[in-house]
């Protein structure tokens, strides 16, 4: 098994196979978001995940709460969600923006997002009082060694640890975990990055892999000569509760 599975929409990643298959070393996080997201389920009776992906993530928390539900953007990825959720009593929702939830006030004592963008305000309505938010995000240096691959330069990310850490207190969190880290994920054959690049597009908004192809046979160069390459990845969590005086 080398990693990647042929599929409809083309090479698919599977990160464990492929870092069992030898072609990527995965840069890992201080922390455990599994462990985390474990130890606030203990005392909740009810949990939401934004951007649950095809859900195997949401799926290793079970046993999960009376009220579970999921929030996933793609179409195709919603419909595997809702396959493997399902049978475990999640609500998966189609979201066209992750900013604005169709999802009553007070529904959720807990709110999970492993890299999902998401509106404070929005989390503040729909969590109860005294309910946690757990978010993992991706900062501004992840994979900052491939914006060579556009013609220019991408949007730089703004979103920092900072930045996110003030507005949730704006929005009345009381902050009860605060952490980054900056690991490196090695790649050791372009097949596995590009497929790497294919799944997670946000990573490099405006990549084209035909019109950037000169710099990508560079890559490709350099990969061959070194024999491997490897990006930051920079990620940051926080955990906030819902104040009582905020509702």
């Amino acid at each position: 098994m080398n990693g990647l599975e042929e599929g409809a929409e083309g090479i698919r990643w599977d990160r464990a196979a492929l870092e069992a298959a030898g072609r990527i070393r995965l840069g890992h996080m201080d922390w455990s978001f599994h462990n985390i997201a474990r130890s606030y389920l203990e005392n909740a009776d009810s949990v939401l995940e934004l951007g649950v992906g095809d859900g195997r993530g949401m799926a290793l928390l079970a046993p999960l709460p009376p009220r579970a539900g999921a929030t996933e953007r793609n179409p195709q990825v919603h419909g595997e969600a809702k396959g493997l959720l399902g049978p475990l009593g999640v609500k998966v929702y189609l979201v066209k923006d992750p900013r604005k939830l169709p999802i009553e006030d007070q529904t959720y004592s807990l709110v999970l997002t492993r890299k999902e963008p998401y509106r404070e305000k929005e989390i503040r309505r729909i969590l109860r009082p005294g309910g946690c938010f757990i978010a993992q995000q991706r900062g501004p240096l992840h994979f900052r060694e491939l914006e060579h691959l556009l013609e220019g330069k991408v949007a730089p990310n703004l979103w920092t640890l900072s930045r996110a850490l003030s507005q949730m207190k704006e929005q009345g969190f009381d902050v009860m975990m605060a952490r980054e880290s900056v690991a490196k994920t090695r790649f050791y054959d372009m097949e596995a990055l590009e497929a790497y690049l294919r799944e997670e597009p946000e990573l490099l908004p405006g990549l084209d892999l035909e019109r950037h192809a000169a710099a990508w046979k560079g890559l490709h160069a350099f990969m061959e000569a070194q024999g491997f390459f490897d990006v930051s990845c920079h990620h940051f969590i926080l955990v906030g509760m819902k104040s009582y005086a905020h509702q």
